[in-house]
């Protein structure tokens, strides 16, 4: 008779299945939170959610940048107590990207989504029609108060010769 080890663990298993599962289930309790923490930190490393909650995709596979050391932001060097997020640029390319804290990423997907260049453009806009305005509002003003300006002069220049001449 030879010896099997693979099938004497195979039978083994099917006559103490009961035993099995309660030593599993008793390690488990014992180390749950041990579990909980590295199926997370996996989890940060190499999954990607994308959408809401109903509407979720898992993406798996993926080897991330390594997690910044003191939970620091890439972007402004916030401290955020683990709760970074991984930021991508490239759907092709899902490894490529930084961890940020919320608010750096709500910065960054506007910029990918094209939002602040509209913003700068508008603010461009908007500062250049102000600077024609008051440029134009001022020229006329010059032209239109000319004699009223060298009226105010001559009497500025009266006023000092009087007080620096007459005491």
């Amino acid at each position: 008779m030879t010896y099997n080890k693979r099938e004497y663990m195979k039978q083994y298993r099917l006559l103490h299945k009961k035993e099995i599962a309660q030593y599993q289930h008793k390690w488990y309790v014992t180390n749950r939170n041990q579990i909980l923490a590295k199926n997370k930190e996996w989890r940060r490393m190499h999954c990607i959610d994308y959408g809401r909650s109903r509407e979720k995709r898992l993406i798996t596979g993926l080897n991330k940048r390594l997690y910044p050391k003191g939970s620091k932001c890439e972007l402004c060097s916030r401290e955020c107590n683990n709760k970074l997020k991984y930021h991508h640029w490239d759907d092709t390319n899902l490894n490529k990207g930084i961890w940020i804290c919320h608010v750096c990423h709500s910065f960054a997907e506007r910029v990918d989504d094209g939002v602040v260049d509209i913003y700068f453009r508008k603010k461009d806009m908007v500062e250049r029609d102000c600077q024609l305005s008051i440029s134009t509002t001022s020229e006329e003003k010059d032209e239109k108060f000319i004699p009223l300006r060298k009226y105010v002069d001559k009497i500025n220049e009266e006023t000092r010769k009087n007080t620096c001449c007459g005491n």
